[in-house]
């Protein structure tokens, strides 16, 4: 699925963006595997399997976005970016975006990066200069982000508008 994703913001050098990732739904629930006698399996994934998957397909989400921006604006020196999804409609049928992650990245931390051999976890842990990501638990569920704690984030996700498909 192609990411939905918006520019919000420019202030001198500094863009800041959104983009919409899917929930973890999406995230296979079976994985290759060999049996014990070594033939191929699809076995059901743990959810920290999922889980991990899920965070790294977010990851994927956010650095394609923040290579594009940069690829479009070369006067751009540093890219600041929230991945939200849309909540489960509530009673009313209302849905709404989280927060799922937030970073911030210069231009030149993104340079060297060896793209053919590092995962997307590890380039946003080692290339964002600031991250905002919680996960919880021993399966490292990916949590979403407290608007009140995180005023920016908050002001961002209250400007979003969400389409239902109902």
């Amino acid at each position: 699925k192609e990411a939905a994703a918006a520019a919000v913001g420019v202030h001198g050098d500094e863009l800041s963006l959104t983009v919409e990732v899917p929930g973890i739904d999406v995230v296979p629930t079976r994985m290759p595997g060999t049996t014990a006698a070594g033939n191929p399996s699809l076995k059901k994934a743990t959810k920290t399997e999922l889980n991990d998957l899920y965070l790294l397909m977010v990851s994927g989400y956010v650095l394609v976005t923040v290579k594009e921006a940069l690829a479009t604006a070369p006067a751009i020196g540093s890219v600041h970016i929230v991945a939200f999804r849309q909540t489960r409609p509530d009673a009313y049928g209302h849905v709404s975006a989280e927060a799922v992650l937030a970073a911030s990245f210069t231009r030149g931390s993104l340079t060297g990066i060896q793209w053919q051999t590092a995962n997307a976890i590890q380039i946003l842990n080692d290339a964002s200069t600031e991250l905002v990501c919680i996960q919880q638990g021993a399966a490292r569920e990916l949590k979403p982000i407290d608007p009140g704690a995180n005023p920016e984030i908050g002001e961002l996700l209250a400007a979003v508008d969400v389409e239902t498909n109902s």
